[in-house]
């Protein structure tokens, strides 16, 4: 993705790449559908085995963390309207994919995370444009509909889209060909997220150069995210009476963000704002280093 981002700002500075941010969306929907594709939603009959699990993960990420992100966005960047509504956006969508590669190498319980999985992805694009309208309002320049709609339609398609793939791998000798080859998307995913990426720095070449000292400001914020609700998970933990494998869910549940979703969501809704969807983009490059610290840290603590 850093390759991505800086051959992106290369080509935008050396060519014309205007036209170029009108490819993100397409993309990332395509992305998306392979999201929707690898999400068993059979497991919702799975969230009350440990309700307790089930309902603080609820209420830390749907709860404590919209108003954490709030707080952060206005105590950083009190002036920069579009920095606060992307690193709001990156904040309170929970990651459906790549949480679960980190639990697994940390000896987390796998299987409570990906129990999580459905639901999460559900909730996140329910309550994004109340999040939106409920923190920005009229700032936005956009109604309580027009963001709902907009949310709806970037998911709408590759829903569908997944859901007919679905039925028709359920018949005939078409299910196998179906399930290989679309069983393991994770290297897809993340080229088309990468190309994405090119795209939106290419296209905003100008702003990110212009910006860079901005742009290097969301750091120490999202660390700020990350120490804060990894002590609060501990906490709940805790509170609860979660082992140590259970811990490490609930802590990547809860540190995880989505912001390749989000990236689809929003691509068409703040195409005129750049640092929206710049502020998306950069959340990754300091999130991923993050979660492989934390998972070496919490391997070390299972096996003391």
């Amino acid at each position: 993705m850093m390759v991505a981002a800086v051959i992106g700002i290369v080509f935008g500075t050396v060519f014309d790449m205007g036209p170029a941010e009108t490819l993100v969306r397409p993309v990332l929907m395509v992305m998306v559908f392979l999201v929707f594709l690898a999400v068993d939603l059979d497991r919702f009959g799975n969230l009350f085995d440990d309700i307790r699990f089930t309902l603080s993960s609820v209420l830390l990420n749907f709860v404590w963390t919209p108003v954490l992100a709030f707080l952060i966005g206005n105590m950083f960047f009190p002036d920069l309207l579009d920095l606060r509504i992307g690193l709001l956006l990156l904040l309170v969508t929970p990651c459906t994919d790549w949480y679960l590669v980190f639990t697994g190498l940390s000896k987390g319980n796998v299987f409570l995370s990906s129990v999580l999985l459905p639901m999460n992805l559900v909730l996140q694009l329910v309550l994004l444009p109340v999040y939106l309208s409920l923190f920005f309002g009229e700032s936005l320049g956009m109604g309580f509909m027009e963001v709902f709609f907009e949310s709806m339609l970037a998911i709408a398609v590759p829903l569908l889209f997944a859901v007919a793939v679905r039925c028709i791998a359920r018949y005939g000798s078409l299910s196998e060909r179906v399930r290989n080859g679309f069983g393991n998307t994770d290297q897809v995913q993340l080229v088309l997220l990468s190309a994405a990426i090119f795209f939106i720095f290419s296209a905003n070449s100008t702003v990110l150069l212009d910006n860079v000292g901005i742009l290097v400001s969301l750091v120490l914020p999202l660390l700020v995210f990350f120490i804060t609700n990894y002590a609060v998970s501990v906490i709940v933990s805790m509170l609860n009476g979660f082992d140590v494998a259970d811990t490490t869910s609930l802590i990547f549940t809860v540190l995880a963000r989505n912001s390749p979703l989000v990236l689809a969501v929003v691509s068409s809704m703040f195409v005129d704002r750049p640092l929206v969807l710049l502020a998306l983009v950069v959340g990754p490059l300091v999130e991923l280093p993050v979660l492989s610290i934390v998972a070496s840290y919490r391997l070390r603590s299972v096996s003391r």
